[in-house]
């Protein structure tokens, strides 16, 4: 849809310019008689009345007629003109659409955003999930946070976003411009649902936020492994159980 508005464009300002010079050549066109005009009738000043009246008729009728393509080009502008009209309603539908979408998308992987303290203490006494929060400042190190480690390299309080770098398995990853309240999620093959990591407040050189992930590990949610490890099985989800949001050590 933008090329295609793009091409309408050029299109347009072809026939602009086309117009533009068709004007010009007019203008020239008329100058031209008028000064002809002119010069006949300093040639012939001596004449009688009816000689200069005679004159002034032919000078009269050797003016151009309008030109009959100037309708044609300006029905054309008019209808690429709509035309692009209606292309920019369709393309702004089409984003509010794709907008829709991706929040419908992020409702469905992690359920709500926590957007403060009291929220997020509301989210994990819901039992689906653990919840770490976080305070960190601009630094090149990395800071544990439940089963992640992050370091902030830029926040922009101002404009709301911030770059974060996360360590995943000595495995280093890089988010840039990520704005305030939206999740970046992680995938484990080993976790039945994403890790989850939101900042809700930024401010300058820090940031709070929280991680979010899964209780119980794609192995202890088979049912064989339950059955035929329950002992250990139950001993890991105990632990799990035991790690809310306001235990963590970096928590405000």
């Amino acid at each position: 849809m933008t090329a295609k508005i793009a091409s309408l464009q050029d299109e347009l300002n072809t026939a602009t310019q086309k117009l533009n010079e068709m004007t010009a050549e007019q203008a020239a066109e008329d100058q031209r008689a008028q000064a002809a005009a002119q010069a006949a009738q300093a040639a012939h000043a001596a004449q009688a009345a009816k000689t200069a009246h005679a004159s002034a008729i032919r000078r009269t009728a050797r003016r151009p007629a309008v030109d009959p393509r100037w309708n044609q080009i300006q029905s054309r502008l008019d209808a690429q003109q709509k035309e692009l009209e209606e292309t920019n309603t369709t393309l702004n539908q089409t984003r509010s659409d794709l907008e829709g979408s991706i929040s419908s998308t992020r409702d469905q992987l992690g359920g709500s955003i926590a957007k403060n303290h009291d929220e997020l203490v509301a989210l994990e006494q819901r039992g689906e999930r653990n919840y770490y929060e976080f305070d960190i400042s601009k630094s090149k190190g990395f800071a544990r946070t439940g089963p992640i480690e992050l370091s902030l390299r830029k926040a922009d309080a101002k404009h709301k976003h911030y770059n974060l770098a996360l360590m995943i398995d000595d495995n280093e990853i890089q988010k840039k411009n990520v704005d305030l309240y939206e999740p970046i999620w992680l995938r484990d093959s080993d976790d039945p649902q994403p890790l989850e990591i939101v900042v809700n407040k930024i401010d300058k050189d820090s940031i709070h936020g929280y991680v979010s992930s899964s209780k119980y590990t794609q192995a202890q949610l088979t049912p064989a492994a339950a059955s035929s490890n329950t002992g250990a099985s139950q001993a890991p989800a105990a632990s799990n159980n035991a790690a809310p949001a306001t235990s963590n050590p970096q928590s405000n």
